[in-house]
């Protein structure tokens, strides 16, 4: 399975995992290969959600993992 896969969404797990704030998911499918950088529908990354809904310790791990609008 492709850990960057995206759903009938155009979601990646990455970015369905920071829409619900949940660090340990996060960490986990970054340590496993998870492209903080994926775009998903509209050009949208897990940055933008992070930022979007103020999750500013999400913000900071995905930036510490290279994350870029």
């Amino acid at each position: 399975m492709d850990i960057n896969e995206k759903d009938g969404n155009e979601e990646t797990a990455l970015y369905i995992a920071v829409s619900n704030n949940s660090k340990e998911t996060v960490d986990i499918l970054l340590s496993h290969g998870a492209n903080v950088n994926e775009k998903i529908k509209y050009g949208n990354t897990a940055l933008h959600i992070a930022t979007h809904f103020n999750y500013k310790e999400m913000t900071e791990l995905l930036l510490s993992h290279g994350a870029k609008y």
